[in-house]
């Protein structure tokens, strides 16, 4: 899925202005080279970034022979500030030209999950700008081929739609193309998890080049000002070169940063074969199943993995195949020679060595080629899951992909173990801190939070963006605002999610932040942020600062707010459930260690210091 990214946060109120215009034609007196749709999918936790992208684009210098329409809706849940060309929270098109967004008009609000409602965008979109040439983005959140449920047994795909409740699947996004009878040269995804086979057989006939990532994408997303400028001053560019445009662009603008990135661009018209080779190793991989079962099990976790763990790098995992020799070791070679010269015709990432603490805030990638496939260990199975992936289309046929992996889940895994280990429970909340100061201003000082996931997981905005469980917005100090936010996916981990606050620095203006903590939960009616219960506001300063040894005292001192530098929410909130006492100690000592490591103190050091606590303590007795 698409990183969250939030600009600003509003506690206890919002916003809903509904005002419905009717769809102005513009006149267009000429076919352009090129019209690039892109299908904005803002009515959920990705509303401000959809903003932001669409002021990239408007900062791109735009020929007059390139056409950049815009279908968009956002969320008043997390966009409490719409730009002057949206009048409203309802779905709008819009025109991009140089320095200026056009308004073309409402469409009252719909459902932009619905693949009608992509056909008719399409549709629209091109009978009204026609072109030479056509490139669509579908941008939000991704999941490559998963159709995970939420309580209205609803499947998601990469557009979501809050309002209604919806999703769309990866077979409905075909059928909204399909239907709409345009056939595209690149088809983008700016959406995470995209990069995959399932995906691109799903396509096949319906666009020419596809363009995607294997791994999460960060908030920031595509660069929409340094594409739609190459676009621009070569309009006559092919679908191929386009795509390439777009993969250099989208890596490049990550280089340095703290997100790690991948890219890639695929040949549609390769996809047919790879589907043959792919099957045809799958049935050699089965033969011997017995004997291949432990090479196939390491050369799965050794290959290039990603965020959503049973999605691998596909030529890593090809390989690692060499070890079992004979006929899958010939057509696992002859499938990377066709991968690298027919299928993938851009690749590019880049790993972050960004850290803090020693700690890497993105994932390595050095190991990507452009395109993954899916293969989960027995343990890693979540409960209906290889269910849903038999029935995607490339798993149609009576030989497939899935057939193999059902055969290795079952004899790595022992019993039938594609009905998944992993129970799983609906998501969706999220929970976050705000701090301003005495005058109600948003404050300055650097406030941090942590969230302990049920597997054991400890995450922060500092560390990285995205979790098994959930995802963060930007670390404050980085992104400037005065806030952090934790937001779950629709299916999560059943347990307990335990949350944590440290006042890490002081700001430039501030010594101290009013923290509040809000949360919001759909799944049980709360719609929007709210209050936590109990005690939702904390004073937090560096003034009593907790001490450098942390005994039992001391973390009973933490737990009930008697240090001014931590603050352990309580709540009866799911999002905060109540640990046990030694859970809680095991998380706050977890924590100290990655916080003193952020601040460059050294845990021998205080290791030491507690031993020699302890023995001072044991000679009292």
């Amino acid at each position: 899925m698409k990183l969250l990214r939030w600009n600003q946060v509003v506690v206890l109120f919002y916003l809903g202005l509904f005002v419905c215009f009717a769809i102005a034609q513009p006149n267009v007196t000429h076919a352009a080279e090129w019209t690039f749709m892109v299908y904005i999918g803002g009515d959920n936790n990705l509303s401000d970034a959809a903003i932001t992208d669409v002021e990239e684009m408007k900062q791109a210098s735009i020929h007059t022979n390139v056409n950049v329409i815009v279908q968009i809706e956002c969320s008043s849940n997390y966009t409490f500030k719409l730009p002057e060309y949206l009048p409203d929270y309802n779905t709008h098109r819009l025109e991009i030209k140089t320095g200026q967004v056009r308004h073309i008009g409402s469409l009252g609000n719909i459902d932009m999950a619905n693949p009608n409602n992509l056909r008719e965008f399409i549709q629209w979109s091109a009978s009204t700008y026609p072109a030479s040439k056509y490139a669509l983005t579908i941008w939000d959140h991704g999941a490559g081929w998963k159709q995970s449920r939420n309580k209205y047994q609803i499947y998601k795909g990469a557009v979501e739609d809050q309002t209604s409740n919806t999703f769309m699947s990866l077979a409905q996004l075909g059928q909204g193309i399909r239907e709409s009878g345009v056939h595209f040269s690149v088809l983008d995804f700016d959406a995470c998890l995209m990069a995959m086979y399932e995906v691109t057989y799903e396509f096949i006939g319906l666009v020419d080049f596809l363009v995607f990532s294997e791994e999460v994408e960060a908030a920031n997303g595509n660069p929409y000002t340094p594409i739609l400028n190459e676009l621009s001053q070569s309009p006559g560019m092919d679908g191929a070169e386009l795509a390439r445009g777009i993969v250099r662009n989208f890596v490049n603008s990550y280089r340095g940063s703290r997100n790690s990135a991948t890219k890639s661009a695929v040949n549609m018209a390769a996809i047919p074969e790879l589907h043959n080779q792919i099957i045809g190793l799958a049935n050699s991989l089965s033969n011997n199943l017995d004997i291949n079962i432990p090479t196939v099990a390491n050369a799965r976790a050794t290959a290039q993995g990603y965020t959503e763990n049973a999605y691998i790098d596909l030529i890593s995992f090809l390989e690692k195949l060499n070890q079992i020799g004979g006929e899958v070791t010939n057509k696992a070679s002859s499938l990377i020679g066709y991968i690298s010269n027919h299928v993938v015709i851009a690749e590019d990432h880049y790993s972050s060595s960004y850290t803090e603490g020693g700690i890497i805030s993105g994932n390595a990638v050095d190991g990507s080629h452009g395109l993954s496939i899916y293969l989960p260990s027995a343990d890693l199975l979540r409960q209906g899951e290889f269910e849903n992936y038999r029935a995607i289309s490339c798993n149609s046929g009576q030989q497939s992909w899935a057939s193999f992996v059902a055969n290795f889940l079952n004899g790595s895994g022992g019993g039938n173990a594609t009905q998944g280990n992993i129970a799983l429970t609906i998501g969706g909340f999220a929970i976050a801190a705000i701090w301003f100061d005495d005058c109600g201003l948003y404050g300055d000082a650097d406030v941090d939070i942590y969230v302990l996931e049920p597997d054991g997981t400890i995450g922060s905005p500092w560390i990285g963006e995205s979790t098994p469980n959930g995802y963060f917005s930007p670390d404050s100090s980085y992104s400037g605002e005065p806030y952090e936010i934790y937001g779950t996916k629709d299916e999560i981990m059943g347990g307990e999610y335990m949350v944590v606050v440290n006042y890490y620095n002081n700001g430039y203006y501030d010594t101290y932040a009013n923290t509040y903590m809000v949360y919001m939960d759909p799944a049980y009616g709360v719609n929007y942020w709210e209050l936590i219960s109990g005690e939702y506001m904390r004073t937090m300063s560096l003034y009593n600062m907790a001490p450098e040894d942390w005994t039992d005292d001391v973390i009973v001192g933490i737990l009930y707010g008697y240090y001014t530098d931590w603050w352990v929410p309580i709540s009866t909130q799911r999002a905060l459930q109540s640990l046990s006492f030694e859970k809680q100690k095991e998380f706050l000592l977890t924590i100290k260690r990655i916080s003193d490591a952020r601040r460059g103190k050294s845990v021998k050091d205080n290791l030491s210091r507690l031993y020699e606590l302890r023995n001072e303590y044991q000679r009292k007795e």
